[in-house]
């Protein structure tokens, strides 16, 4: 585990912005979404740093499992 991924979860939990990104909610609509993130222009750097995917790209890699099975249901219906 990257050494600042603990600290992001204890960010989150205290209500601070995380730094790297790595902790996710749900909005409204049911959708994975970050928590939020301090200096957020530059989160995609510290990402780099610690060899993570973009912010992007790992929210479209929650927000696609999602996806498919929303459309299952939708065949069920």
């Amino acid at each position: 585990m990257a050494v600042g991924i603990p600290s992001e979860w204890a960010c989150t939990l205290s209500g601070k912005p995380q730094c790297f990104g790595t902790q996710f909610d749900v909005d409204e609509n049911g959708w994975p979404t970050p928590f939020p993130i301090d200096d957020s222009a530059k989160v995609n750097e510290r990402r780099a740093y610690l060899d993570l995917d973009s912010l992007d790209k790992r929210q479209e890699q929650l927000i696609e499992p999602e996806r498919k099975c929303r459309a299952s249901i939708e065949k069920t219906r």
